[in-house]
């Protein structure tokens, strides 16, 4: 292993726990290799899971430039949502929809830039599609990139549980503010009931091995 891989694979353990010593490890891979997508990314996420999207997007951007993909996109949506730059995130989302219809996150990011603008039925439309006909689109293997080519940053976490228990959460805040306690209540028993299954799940998986 070389001293590239050694800082992305250090600066990736600690991500989750410590994300300010997570970016100043992905700098130092940044000075052997300034193009380094895996860097970018990270730095990216760190600055995101810090509530520092302003810089969050700078990295993505950085990172776009570098290699177009359906997971920076995602990043960088997320990022302009924060910064309350709806049209902007929603160009982000509608870049990856055009060559993955069906994708889970892009379908949820449209309904939360939606859901932001008071577009309230745009929104359940676009949550109520994630969670029928959405999926967890996959990067795909690229050389180099074996632990960012698929959705797995620790830091923020890609699961199609994780994105379903987000569309179910938008659906319970966009009926509320439609006025539609029923049907708030309503999604709010179909979003636990997915938690109380994924735990049961998780919990399954873990005495079966």
């Amino acid at each position: 292993m070389d001293r590239l891989e050694q800082l992305l694979v250090s600066a990736n353990n600690v991500s989750t726990d410590d994300p300010i010593e997570a970016i100043e490890i992905y700098n130092l891979a940044l000075v052997i290799d300034g193009k380094n997508i895996e860097a970018l990314n990270g730095i990216g996420c760190a600055y995101l899971s810090n509530r520092r999207p302003q810089d969050a997007a700078r990295y993505f951007m950085m990172s776009l430039k570098v290699c177009d993909d359906i997971d920076t996109r995602t990043y960088l949506g997320r990022a302009l949502l924060l910064l309350g730059a709806f049209e902007s995130a929603r160009s982000q989302f509608q870049a990856i929809l055009k060559d993955r219809p069906e994708d889970l996150y892009a379908m949820i990011g449209m309904g939360d830039a939606s859901r932001a603008e008071g577009c309230l039925d745009d929104a359940i439309c676009l949550y109520e599609r994630s969670l029928s006909k959405g999926y967890l689109a996959y990067a795909g293997y690229k050389p180099g990139r074996e632990r960012w080519g698929i959705r797995s940053a620790k830091n923020i976490g890609f699961s199609e549980s994780i994105g379903r228990i987000q569309a179910y959460r938008g659906l319970v805040d966009v009926y509320s503010k439609k006025g539609e306690p029923w049907m708030a209540f309503v999604a709010a028993l179909r979003y636990k009931f997915t938690e109380s299954k994924n735990s049961f799940l998780g919990l399954f998986r873990r005495f079966s091995l």
